[in-house]
């Protein structure tokens, strides 16, 4: 009977005690990669274990991070967070208790896919004891600033991530009065990554003489070259409005075989060997464009200022010519 009043009077304190927080509130943390100016918002929700009592659930259970120009910290990356607060939550009994923390959409996931990642935070409460050892009635709530990423071993912060998805266009222009509008100028393509579409080429080109079968995906386990002639375009990373390729990589263009043009690129001159810049969450921005320029107006400019003096010279030496054989004639007779 007296153990049994012990339980009852123990229940009866833990019921009716308060919770001491060691530390209540916990950052849940979201980073967009290379990105320079962001628009997004990310919604997440908490959710409690099956094993919680139904009084010990999160609420509200949804929030949300957003971005924008005043979210940028440093060059290209991007920081929000929110604080999970469980100061609010009354626990009464001792135990483990765990919390579920997802990302569960985005704004535009065509730019900003959401991360799919989870994580665990735990909440531990325990007894106070006093000098005896004897439950007080009061409990201390402990939230672990640390978190269980998809259920692995590893320990850090709760962080979301996400690289903003972009793609590449390039375009091709010739110009001069010697240019070949006809002619197939190739390009060897380099991304980080995989299995991105291209679109735009003509399906078969014929290039120095030799018919080829162009691609349509790319392939990071070889070479990926593409074939354009004036006024084509191509994109690679775009399938059907879905954007492909990570905001966050590098890619480069080559362009081979063109050792008689000029070549501008992005309406700059440079040499003809290659680009190479940060793919970034702007589409515009990755708008590539090699101008090639044959002129042959320094030949001909030339040719055309010489003629006259040439032609003159030419007639000078006739009238020359003509005037001594007179002469010659007149002094035999």
């Amino acid at each position: 009977m007296k153990l049994k009043k012990i339980i009852i009077l123990v229940t009866a304190m833990l019921i009716f005690g308060i919770n001491v927080y060691a530390d209540s509130s916990i950052d849940v943390n979201k980073r967009l990669n290379g990105v320079d100016n962001p628009n997004a918002l990310f919604t997440y929700e908490i959710v409690s274990s099956d094993t919680n009592p139904d009084n010990t659930n999160f609420n509200p259970n949804t929030f949300t991070i957003s971005f924008d120009e005043n979210s940028v910290i440093e060059d290209r990356l991007s920081y929000g967070s929110y604080t999970l607060d469980f100061g609010s939550i009354n626990y009464s009994i001792p135990g483990k208790y765990e919390y579920v923390v997802r990302e569960t959409s985005s704004s535009d996931e065509s730019i900003y896919p959401k991360d799919n990642n989870y994580y665990t935070i735990e909440v531990n409460v325990k007894n106070i004891v006093d000098d005896n050892n004897h439950p007080t009635g009061d409990l201390i709530v402990d939230v672990m600033q640390s978190a269980f990423v998809n259920d692995t071993s590893g320990k850090g912060e709760i962080l979301f991530e996400t690289s903003p998805l972009t793609y590449i266009s390039l375009n091709k222009t010739v110009t001069g009065d010697m240019g070949d509008i006809n002619e197939y100028f190739k390009f060897k393509i380099e991304i980080d990554g995989d299995g991105y579409v291209i679109n735009g080429q003509d399906s078969s080109v014929v290039y120095n003489g030799e018919v080829i079968n162009t691609i349509n995906t790319y392939d990071s386990s070889k070479d990926n070259f593409v074939y354009l002639k004036h006024g084509q375009s191509i994109t690679i990373g775009l399938d059907d409005n879905t954007y492909q390729i990570p905001s966050n990589v590098l890619y480069s263009i080559e362009e081979y075989d063109a050792s008689n043009y000029k070549t501008y690129i992005n309406n700059g001159t440079t040499n003809r060997k290659s680009i190479v810049t940060y793919a970034i969450n702007t589409p515009q921005t990755n708008n590539v464009s090699y101008e090639n320029n044959y002129e042959s107006s320094v030949l001909t400019g030339i040719f055309l200022n010489t003629i006259p003096f040439v032609g003159l010279i030419g007639l000078s030496t006739i009238g020359i010519y003509v005037l001594k054989k007179k002469s010659k004639k007149t002094n035999n007779n």
